[in-house]
C-alpha cells in the first residue's frame, strides 16, 4: 500500500526586510491599539461616574446648607420672636406700673397740698396763741407786781379744800350706805330698809326714810352690786342703824330678808363721801400691815387703835397716814 505524502511546504524568501518590518510593526501597532481601547472607554467611564457623583454631591450639599440654613433662620426667627413677645409683656408691665406710679404720684401731691394747707392753718393758729399767750403773759406779770403769790395762798388753798370735804361729809351725816345687797328686776328698796331694821332690832318706818336709791360704782369694771343709799331723818336714827349692823358681827345676810338665791354678807356703813373712801381703804391697809386691832368710822371721821388699851387715832388726810406706826 503506498501512501502519498504531502509535499513539504517551502518557506520563500523575504528579500526586502524592511518591508517586513515594517509590516510586522505596524501589525503590533494596530494589535496594541486594539489591546488598549477598552481600558480607555472604562476610564471615561469612570470619569463620567464621578462628573455625576460630583454634581449630585454638589447638589445635595447646596440642598443640605439650604436646608440648614432655613432651620437656622426659623429657629433665629421663634427666638427672636418669643424675646420680642416678652419684652412686649414686660413692657406692658412696666406701663401700667408707671400709670400706677402717677396716679399715686398724683394723690401724693394732692395730700401734700392738702397737708400744706393745714400746716399753713396751724401756723397761723400757732402764731395767734403765742400772741395771746404773749398778751396772758404780760397780763400776769403785771398782777404779780400787784399782788405777789406766796405759799401762804397755797396753804389757804388746802384749808379751803379740807373745809369743803368737811361740809361735803356733814351733808351725808344722816345718810347710811348698804353693800353687797343683790339687785333684783322690780325691787321695793323700801320694804327692804324696812327689813333691815327688824333684823338688826332697830325699827325704821317708810316715815323716817327721806330717800333710797342705788348709786353707780367709781369702777365702770366692778361686777358687785351697785350699794344702796338711805338717807335717814335723823343723825341718831343713823348711828343707831350702824351700831345694830356691827351688833350682828357678820350675821346680817341675804337669807334673813327672804332674798333667793346665793348667801351674801350685807355690809351697813356711814355714807363717806370719795375723798374719805379712798382715805379710809389706804388706813386700813396700813393698820393690816402694821398689825393694828381696829379701823372704823364714827361720825365721817376715820379711827385706828393698835390694840383694846391703846389710845384711839384719827386720821383725817393721806398725810397723817404716817400717824400709823
Amino acid at each position: 500500500m503506498s501512501i502519498t505524502r504531502s509535499p513539504p511546504v517551502k518557506f520563500g524568501s523575504q528579500p526586502d526586510l524592511n518591508r517586513q518590518f515594517r509590516d510586522t510593526a505596524e501589525d503590533d501597532f494596530v494589535s496594541t491599539r486594539k489591546r488598549k481601547k477598552p481600558d480607555d472607554d472604562i476610564e471615561m467611564l469612570i470619569c463620567r461616574k464621578f462628573d455625576l457623583l460630583e454634581s449630585k454631591w454638589d447638589d445635595w450639599s447646596s440642598r443640605m446648607n439650604k436646608f440648614i440654613a432655613d432651620s437656622i433662620a426659623e429657629t433665629v426667627k421663634t427666638s427672636i420672636t418669643d424675646e420680642l413677645t416678652k419684652i412686649t409683656c414686660m413692657m406692658s408691665s412696666m406701663n401700667t406700673s408707671l400709670e400706677k406710679l402717677s396716679l399715686d404720684n398724683t394723690i401724693i401731691r394732692e395730700s401734700l397740698s392738702d397737708i400744706q394747707a393745714r400746716v399753713t392753718v396751724l401756723e397761723e393758729s400757732a402764731s395767734f396763741s403765742s400772741e395771746q399767750f404773749n398778751e396772758l403773759k404780760g397780763r400776769v406779770e403785771v398782777v404779780e407786781k400787784h399782788v405777789p403769790i406766796t405759799s401762804s395762798i397755797t396753804d389757804q388753798m388746802v384749808v379751803l379744800q379740807h373745809k369743803l370735804d368737811i361740809m361735803e361729809q356733814q351733808a351725808r351725816e344722816c345718810n347710811i350706805e348698804i353693800s353687797n345687797l343683790p339687785e333684783r328686776r322690780n325691787e321695793n328698796l323700801l320694804t327692804l330698809v324696812e327689813q333691815l331694821g327688824t333684823v338688826i332690832k332697830v325699827p325704821i318706818t317708810a316715815a323716817q326714810i327721806t330717800s333710797v336709791h342705788r348709786v353707780p360704782h367709781a369702777s365702770q369694771t366692778s361686777s358687785r352690786p351697785r350699794n344702796v343709799i338711805v338717807k335717814l331723818t335723823s343723825r341718831l336714827l343713823r348711828d343707831n342703824v350702824v351700831a345694830g349692823s356691827r351688833f350682828m358681827k357678820g350675821r346680817l345676810t341675804t337669807e334673813q330678808l327672804s332674798i333667793q338665791g346665793t348667801v351674801h354678807n350685807i355690809y351697813i356703813n356711814e355714807h363717806l363721801t370719795l375723798q374719805n373712801k379712798l382715805l379710809f381703804r389706804a388706813v386700813r391697809e396700813e393698820a393690816k400691815k402694821k398689825q393694828y386691832k381696829y379701823c372704823w368710822v364714827k361720825h365721817g371721821v376715820i379711827l385706828v387703835r393698835r390694840m383694846d388699851a391703846a389710845p384711839i387715832q384719827a386720821i383725817r388726810n393721806m398725810q397723817e397716814i404716817s400717824k400709823i406706826k
